[in-house]
C-alpha cells in the first residue's frame, strides 16, 4: 500500500466486482468517493490490497460492520479515504419526503420546456430499446394491479 491510508466500503456483490467498479471509476476519474477514485487514478488499482473484512446478513449489520472497520482502521479522511460516516450515501425517508413535497405541483417555465424539446429532437430510440422500455413499464404496472 503506497499511501498507508485505508478505504472501507461495503457491497452486496463480490469483492472482484466491486474492485472492478473502483478500477473503472479510477480510469474515468469519477465515482462516489472522489478521494479514493483520484488515488486509484494516480497509482492504479493494483497499488491497493483488497480484502473481505466481514460478511453481513442484513442492511443493519452491513452498516455496523462498515462503521466498525472505518473506526478500527482509522479510514475516515484525512487519515484514510472514507469521506463521511454512516448512511452509506442513501437518502433517509424524511429527505425523500421533503424533496417530493418541494417538487409536487411545480411547473417548468416555457424556456425550460423548449430547451428540453430541442435536446430531444432528432433523438431516435431503437426498436430494441423500445421493447426493453415497454417490458419494464408493463412489469411495473402489473405490480400495482
Amino acid at each position: 500500500m503506497i499511501t498507508g491510508k485505508f478505504y472501507v466500503g461495503s457491497t452486496k456483490r463480490s469483492l472482484k466486482e466491486r474492485r472492478n467498479e473502483h478500477e473503472k471509476n479510477g480510469l474515468r476519474g469519477r465515482g462516489h468517493c472522489i478521494l479514493f477514485v483520484n488515488t486509484i487514478h494516480r497509482y492504479g488499482v493494483d497499488a491497493f490490497d483488497w480484502h473481505v473484512l466481514g460478511i453481513a446478513y442484513s442492511e443493519d449489520d452491513l452498516e455496523a460492520l462498515e462503521s466498525f472497520w472505518t473506526d478500527e482502521l482509522q479510514a475516515l479522511a484525512p487519515n484514510g479515504y472514507v469521506l463521511k460516516r454512516g448512511n452509506r450515501g442513501r437518502m433517509t425517508n424524511e429527505t425523500r419526503a421533503k424533496i417530493s413535497a418541494s417538487t409536487k405541483g411545480r411547473k417548468h417555465s416555457r424556456e425550460w420546456n423548449e430547451k428540453i424539446s430541442r435536446s430531444l429532437k432528432g433523438h431516435e430510440i431503437s426498436n430494441e430499446c423500445r421493447e426493453k422500455i415497454s417490458k419494464t413499464l408493463s412489469s411495473r404496472s402489473q405490480k400495482y394491479e
